[in-house]
């Protein structure tokens, strides 16, 4: 129960972290620098009230490290060796951080690209760590056959799930000018005029990448609800197979738990020590089922969580419990009720039908 609650909330956060405050209606790709300004006047024609931020997209190849190739710097390391020199890292300019990107380390600029000199440049933690890279560090790209050497100034992360472009760079304006041949955008606007807006790009820009968020956020809000619902169901028989087995066991002992209640009071122990008593044990046992259930159920779910849904989850292990200490009262207090309600019964009977 424990593990099917925590998996449950961490895919319903998701989905509500996935939806930004200010989304863009559309997202566009490959816009070319001579189709600017002709994508941005027709948008704004169809909706006076749309917004278009183009962002420059330059791919390029890590070559040195510190003024050491990357073949020399992985030699060791065979598949690292390949991946670094094989992946393609997205640069871009700041242009108002769009992204929303968070820094980890370091700081951001205000001047634009020196001539000559090495550019300022953040980079993406997951590709910093990966090459054990920090602020300071000095890298070289190479883009269409030109070197950009940058000195690292800041590591910055994405924002998951609404990360949009997913730069692995991001440099000083003005150091890709001579490299920019496409640009990527996002368009704010409203649902019905992002209808519009797709159909006009697709009859008069044909080489435009679009994609309407609205349609993305609903195929991911479903794919995550029907995993949810899925998870939910399972969770609700795991809430009624833990109760009818909890229930059971404190049935079972009730007989004999009233037979010995009823025979320390003819003996002289008093209904309330008894009471009390029996409050105490069941505390403790709802305590102990409480932290059993809680490490066991986040001891299921965080592994899967983690490796699995690629998802946060370590966070939410108070709901576990809160489930958990719920569920251990619900079936342990549920037994010692009828318990302490019989307890006020004519004793000689309760004790001749316990014999």
């Amino acid at each position: 129960m424990v593990a099917c609650t925590l998996l449950v909330t961490t895919l319903l956060r998701a989905l509500e972290t996935t939806i930004p405050a200010e989304s863009p209606a559309l997202i566009l790709y490959d816009v070319f620098p001579d189709q600017m300004e002709e994508v941005e006047n027709g948008l704004t024609s169809l909706d006076a009230s749309s917004s278009t931020e183009l962002l420059p997209l330059v791919r390029a190849r890590l070559a040195k490290v510190n003024e050491q190739p990357i073949a020399e710097l992985l030699a060791n390391d065979s598949q690292a060796r390949r991946e670094a020199m094989g992946d393609e890292y997205k640069l871009s300019y700041l242009s108002g951080n769009p992204e929303g990107l968070e820094l980890v380390s370091g700081q951001w600029w205000t001047s634009p690209a020196p001539k000559g000199a090495p550019v300022f440049m953040a980079m993406e933690d997951r590709e910093a760590n990966e090459l054990g890279l920090s602020a300071g560090d000095q890298v070289q790209f190479t883009a269409q056959g030109q070197p950009i050497t940058a000195e690292i100034r800041a590591i910055y992360r994405q924002k998951g799930l609404q990360t949009r472009f997913w730069f692995e760079g991001i440099l000083q304006d003005g150091a890709l000018d001579n490299l920019i041949s496409r640009y990527v955008g996002a368009v704010y606007q409203s649902d019905p005029a992002a209808k519009t807006s797709q159909q006009w790009l697709a009859r008069n820009i044909p080489n435009v990448i679009t994609l309407r968020t609205a349609d993305w956020l609903q195929t991911a809000g479903n794919l995550l609800n029907k995993a949810a619902a899925g998870l939910a169901a399972v969770a609700t028989v795991s809430l009624l197979a833990s109760l009818l087995v909890l229930s059971s066991v404190v049935s079972v002992s009730r007989r004999r738990q009233l037979y010995e209640a009823n025979l320390l009071h003819c003996l002289g122990a008093r209904h309330q020590a008894i009471r009390q008593a029996m409050l105490l044990e069941t505390g403790l046992l709802t305590f102990l089922a409480t932290v059993f259930a809680t490490a066991l159920g986040a001891l299921i779910a965080l592994p899967l969580a983690d490796l699995a849904l690629k998802l946060p989850a370590g966070d939410l292990w108070w709901l576990g419990a809160m489930v958990a200490g719920i569920v251990s009262s619900l079936a342990l207090l549920g037994g010692l009720l009828p318990t302490l309600k019989a307890m006020r019964l004519n004793p000689a009977v309760l004790l001749r039908e316990g014999g």
